[in-house]
């Protein structure tokens, strides 16, 4: 019997302290691929700025459109193992697949863009490349 309530109380401890910790896989979800053209116009307000100021683009945080979102990377030594994106507001992570391209722009909290190609802000014609577009919102809850 005192076996048990101690397995109960580390049960109830475990889902206690870690009830904010919650993982989401991307890899795992289904997605749109859509154009340029196709993104909300903020987000390509904000593409165009960043290559016309800045053409070395730090890609250490993402793009966000009424938001709050913050990426964590994972390094061994000079390369990244592994990259989470954060809401900072929920706390709730997605794990990202290994070398993502950048920027990742995420919009209202709903909507995560990733290019599908490299170097988009240092293409020749930034118009031409396509996106994976997530729905933040259609991501179920659960340990990945």
């Amino acid at each position: 019997m005192k076996k048990y309530i101690i397995l109960a109380l580390c049960v109830f401890a475990i889902f206690f302290f870690c009830k904010r910790c919650v993982y989401h896989n991307l890899s795992l979800y289904g997605y749109e691929v859509i154009k340029y053209r196709d993104l909300p116009k903020i987000i390509q307000d904000s593409l165009e700025r960043r290559v016309a100021e800045d053409w070395c683009y730090r890609n250490d945080e993402p793009i966000c459109i009424e938001c709050s979102y913050s990426l964590k990377r994972n390094t061994f030594g000079p390369w990244i193992t592994s990259e989470t994106l954060i809401n900072n507001e929920s706390a709730v992570e997605y794990k990202l697949k290994y070398n993502t391209p950048s920027p990742i722009m995420v919009y209202k909290n709903g909507y995560l863009f990733i290019p599908q190609n490299y170097n988009i802000l240092t293409s020749v014609d930034m118009h031409m490349i396509t996106y994976r577009k997530y729905s933040l919102n259609n991501c179920f809850l659960g340990w990945f």
